[in-house]
């Protein structure tokens, strides 16, 4: 391995192939000296014992400019183990130590080509265990191959007798063969009662946890319907989704236990398809899954709706679901939102049942009938439309809009944006441009004004518009024509109609609405409005950098070409505000406002004036280690100079 490379080796270098945490963990492990017996390969590799939560062997390899590792840490590759090891290796280097030379027997060697650790590219790796893998079975069999049915059978059972799973799963498979199937049942039952008895969890940091092995029940599940067992695997799978939902609901395991579960439910919903139950029956026990399942455990029901049932049984499932509905009751001390969630599940479900019976003229009752109860005018509003009845779907918009406004402003947005599509299809944008108008003036942001600008273009009445839109957003003023009453001399210019939706009250601000504006100007690359808004913005006392930072950000994109010295100056506030709140997650967000003034500094051929910038930020920070190794990074030195 060629040393030029390691001398010219950056901290920028290490955090681009390894990236930022990793190479703090390395750091830290190399610094308390965990790195072991490091040699060098004649090919130039790098080799050693890393201690970690065990010893591992770590290899490290340059080819040309890229850096690659393998490691017999469950991580593999580009790990903090490889990290420690050329953080090790340029210690050696910066004090002139020799480097002892690789035994060619060296077991770490070994160990890494047989396939206990990953080599480069995770191809590699995997074709090398496969090959050690295959190779071992193919040792074993020859071996027992060679032991008569006595010797075999001897040598199985004290196997199992001193390895308790082998035991439990050839019992299982012994009472499956004999026919004891309700000895195989108790297993499974008594199995999904051991693992869904505790909430999984999972460390993804420190590699530690719990996750509940469903390995067995799955095997088990496959085995019993195989053996044409399907009721039974239904009623297992029903124990199997009801235990399981309450784990996965109690877990923190990114999921892990909940895709293992729905694995297993596969198996039930196979066996739901050839059951004994009637297809309606079974259509409902489908449903219910469904509509009980919050966690994604029944996505395998895929594969059960390719099944195409009759329109009669449908319509039995219709029947039955009408009379839930009818039957439906809210849970004691349910809130309204989940009330109207659950109840208009119920809903959809049945109406898809009655659109797959054939019973159409029923589904838009229906959804009348809901629509007031549970504020589902969406849903209605959207049958209506299919049907062609365009009319009474404006005139439900209408209604629903009213009821839903004060206290369900998402359900009205969505319907206002539905009578958009209705007039957007009859290219009435004169219509479009007035809806998204009172919907910018009760909720202004660059989205809103944004899709007002295209349909005011559309309409060919953007400048008119434009002008009462930049009045309201320095001084509140709206339009006072827009709800169909006389207009005043002054707001003779409103170009649209009424909507007969109105305007919502406003809510207090403080105009201008400088955020508002900064974010047009912005997008309109307006770069002397963008500075002057901005400067008036920096004055509000209510600013929080917190959520502030992306729009100052932006602000020093937009004006950094022509006022460098001003984006400078905000990405130094924006730095220091992280800084300040010391912790290292803080830091790296630091680290990209330092980098953007690095970048201007340098470009403008200010070099000097960088340097005493980072010289300045090490002195002020002293005491943060952790910000002083990302400062490291950032200066472009090589690791062995500093």
């Amino acid at each position: 391995m060629a040393d030029d490379f390691f001398l010219e080796l950056t901290w920028f270098d290490l955090e681009s192939w390894a990236g930022p945490r990793i190479v703090s963990r390395g750091r830290s492990y190399q610094r308390s000296g965990r790195v072991k017996e490091l040699t060098c390969t004649g090919g130039g590799d790098l080799l050693a014992w890393v201690d970690g939560s065990e010893r591992y062997a770590t290899l490290v390899t340059v080819t040309g400019k890229d850096i690659s590792s393998s490691c017999t840490c469950p991580y593999g590759v580009n790990c903090k183990h490889a990290v420690a090891v050329v953080l090790e290796y340029l210690d050696f280097l910066k004090n002139r130590k020799a480097i002892p030379s690789v035994n060619e027997k060296d077991k770490r060697l070994d160990m890494i080509s047989k396939g206990h650790g990953f080599l480069d590219d995770g191809e590699t790796s995997k074709e090398i265990q496969f090959q050690s893998a295959q190779k071992t079975d193919d040792e074993i069999r020859d071996y027992l191959n060679q032991l008569s049915k006595k010797d075999l059978i001897e040598y199985v059972l004290s196997t199992a007798y001193r390895h308790p799973t082998l035991s439990s799963e050839l019992y299982d498979a012994a009472s499956l063969h004999s026919g004891k199937i309700s000895n195989l049942i108790e297993s499974i039952s008594r199995d999904i009662e051991l693992e869904s008895a505790e909430p999984a969890w999972w460390n993804r940091w420190e590699s530690r946890g719990y996750i509940p092995d469903y390995s067995r029940i799955l095997a088990n599940l496959r085995n019993l319907l195989d053996a044409g067992y399907a009721d039974e695997v239904v009623t297992l799978g029903e124990k199997l989704f009801k235990s399981g939902k309450e784990q996965v609901m109690l877990s923190e395991d990114e999921g892990v236990t909940g895709s293992r579960i729905a694995e297993c439910m596969t198996v039930v919903f196979k066996a739901l398809q050839s059951c004994s139950l009637s297809d309606p029956e079974k259509i409902l026990r489908a449903l219910d899954f469904q509509m009980e399942d919050d966690y994604d455990l029944s996505y395998g029901l895929d594969e059960f709706w390719e099944k195409k049932f009759r329109a009669e049984d449908w319509s039995i499932v219709a029947d039955r679901l009408m009379e839930r509905l009818r039957q439906w009751k809210p849970e004691d001390g349910e809130d309204f939102f989940s009330r109207d969630f659950r109840k208009d599940f119920l809903t959809n479900i049945l109406i898809r049942a009655l659109d797959n019976a054939g019973r159409k003229k029923e589904i838009i009752p229906l959804a009348k009938e809901e629509a007031s109860k549970t504020n589902s005018y969406e849903r209605l509003v959207r049958l209506l439309r299919q049907e062609g009845r365009t009319e009474e779907a404006e005139e439900w918009i209408r209604k629903g809009f009213a009821a839903t406004r004060e206290k369900l402003p998402g359900i009205a947005g969505h319907l206002r944006k539905q009578l958009v599509e209705i007039r957007s299809q009859g290219h009435d944008w004169e219509s479009v441009a007035a809806i998204q108008a009172e919907e910018f003036f009760e909720n202004p942001s660059l989205y809103s004004y944004k899709e007002l600008h295209k349909s005011s273009e559309k309409a060919g009445v953007w400048s008119e518009v434009r002008q009462k839109v930049f009045l309201f957003l320095e001084k509140g003023k709206l339009p006072t024509g827009m709800d169909g009453s006389n207009k005043s001399e002054e707001d003779i210019s409103w170009p649209l109609p009424a909507t007969g939706l109105g305007i919502k009250g406003l809510r207090a601000s403080r105009f201008p609405l400088t955020k508002v504006l900064l974010e047009i100007t912005i997008d309109e690359k307006r770069v002397d409005d963008v500075l002057k808004l901005y400067e008036i913005h920096s004055q509000k006392s209510h600013i929080s950098w917190e959520w502030e930072g992306q729009l100052d950000d932006r602000v020093a994109d937009v004006i950094a070409k022509r006022y460098p010295d001003k984006s400078i100056a905000i990405w130094m506030k924006l730095a220091d505000s992280h800084i300040a709140r010391k912790k290292p997650s803080e830091y790296i967000k630091a680290t990209e406002y330092i980098r953007r003034i690095q970048k201007t500094l340098k470009k403008e051929g200010r070099s000097n004036e960088w340097a005493a910038y980072l010289a300045k930020l090490r002195v002020e920070n002293a005491r943060k280690r952790r910000l002083l190794e990302i400062l490291d990074s950032i200066s472009g030195r090589p690791i062995v100079d500093q």
